[in-house]
């Protein structure tokens, strides 16, 4: 368990590595409690919205609804609920297909890789989406390699821990 201390240092880490970049200054303090709380319980605390399925205080992570993963139209609703991160980071994606599959896992894995590859040729921070399994709840959120080594190293519970498509495929298969 981390001790105050320690978690102080590692919201500071996060501040100085940009983690809140996105956010508004209002929000601040409340995400930072947030966070705070969240390491020292050891679990991913993200402060939504009034709105659940939409950008939450957060402005980096996303939850998205397993019946819309299974959609044909899933391509077109994940840009939708990043598109207003994606204008904060200046880019324009236009939708794309995927193959139509019923598998779940592999429909919303292609799509993150898919978001992942345009980000990695138009952000030279390296920031890329990973896949979090909240709870019962599926979410990405976009980090850089830094700040998800941070949330790895962190937490416990693989459930909290912000992961590449591979690594979720791996796991979700594999619980």
């Amino acid at each position: 368990m981390l001790t105050e201390v320690e978690i102080n240092q590692l919201i500071v880490q996060l501040e100085n590595l940009g983690y809140f970049k996105f956010a508004n200054e209002k929000d601040l303090i409340e995400l930072k409690e947030d966070l705070w709380f969240g390491f020292k319980i050891s679990e991913f605390n993200p402060t939504l919205d009034d709105d659940f399925f939409s950008i939450g205080k957060e402005k980096r992570y996303f939850m998205l609804d397993h019946m819309s993963v299974m959609d044909r139209d899933f391509v077109p609703y994940f840009l939708e609920e990043i598109e207003t991160l994606l204008e904060l980071l200046n880019i324009d994606i236009e939708d794309f297909s995927i193959p139509n599959t019923k598998n779940y896992p592999t429909k919303l894995c292609i799509t993150v890789d898919k978001v992942n590859e345009i980000l990695a040729a138009k952000n030279s921070e390296g920031e890329q989406f990973y896949i979090i399994n909240k709870d019962e709840d599926l979410g990405i959120i976009l980090l850089t390699p830094a700040l998800q080594q941070i949330f790895r190293t962190n937490f416990s519970d693989k459930n909290d821990i912000p992961m590449t498509t591979n690594d979720w495929l791996e796991f979700y298969f594999n619980k």
